[in-house]
């Protein structure tokens, strides 16, 4: 396996790319009150991604999982969002008796694929570097946590009825992965760059999270855990959701 690179961890980071940020965090400084706000060029995102080459990316998809369906993240991985996926996901929680037959028919008629939304989110596996978010912006993932289903099936119904039935299947559910950020039909899109964040972490500046989306799957060799309430990991957030 490739070498880990860990945003929040300095001591995982090659010679070459603790250079790379100490060399523009001496350039730009502390001239911003947030990481994401670094101005720094386009050819740094450029460099960093080259010095990364096929390392690893350590990352946290925030979701909401069955029991079956944790272990089949663990021996499958993570699988873009897709129409197909989406429906098979109610499908299956109703076949196992999650979910009633009316409950199925009424997240399959209002998922954003049924409705046209699509959110942008398609074909991704949307995820999280910098686990500093789930301690200081815990907002940013608590829908993800709370409610089952991921926002695809769940975005029609976070103020309906059927909402509080989404609150209590699964558990909370943090799927610790390692991120190839090569090998895609396309670049995973980082919000913001990671070479801001590499820098302001270096910088000891607040905002050292964002979002990162790869167009393609996460595979199971590529799964390094899942966190639950209860696992010493996860319990590490207070802030997150517990049940």
């Amino acid at each position: 396996m490739p070498p880990i690179v860990d945003l929040d961890d300095i001591g995982s980071w090659p010679p070459a790319i603790r250079d790379f940020a100490e060399h523009w965090a001496s350039a730009v400084g502390s001239t911003t009150r947030f990481a994401g706000d670094l101005a720094l060029p386009d050819e740094a995102e450029d460099s960093l991604t080259a010095l990364l080459g096929d390392r690893l990316v350590r990352a946290y998809h925030g979701t909401r999982l069955l029991k079956e369906e944790a272990a089949a993240i663990r021996r499958h991985g993570l699988i873009p969002v897709s129409e197909e996926l989406a429906t098979s996901r109610i499908r299956l929680a109703c076949a196992s008796g999650h979910l009633t037959a009316a409950e199925r028919d009424a997240l399959l008629s209002g998922s954003v694929f049924a409705s046209g939304n699509m959110i942008g989110r398609t074909g991704q596996v949307c995820a999280v570097v910098g686990r500093t978010v789930f301690d200081h912006d815990p907002a940013a993932v608590d829908l993800l946590l709370r409610l089952w289903g991921g926002e695809a099936i769940y975005w029609a119904h976070e103020r309906t009825a059927l909402a509080g039935r989404l609150r209590t299947l699964g558990k909370p559910s943090i799927v610790v992965s390692n991120l190839r950020l090569t090998g895609y039909s396309r670049p995973p899109l980082c919000a913001p760059p990671l070479s801001r964040l590499f820098v302001g972490r270096l910088l000891q500046l607040p905002g050292i999270h964002g979002d990162v989306h790869c167009f393609g799957p996460v595979k199971a060799e590529d799964i390094a855990d899942i966190w639950q309430p209860g696992h010493r990991e996860y319990d590490r957030h207070r802030r997150l959701p517990q049940r």
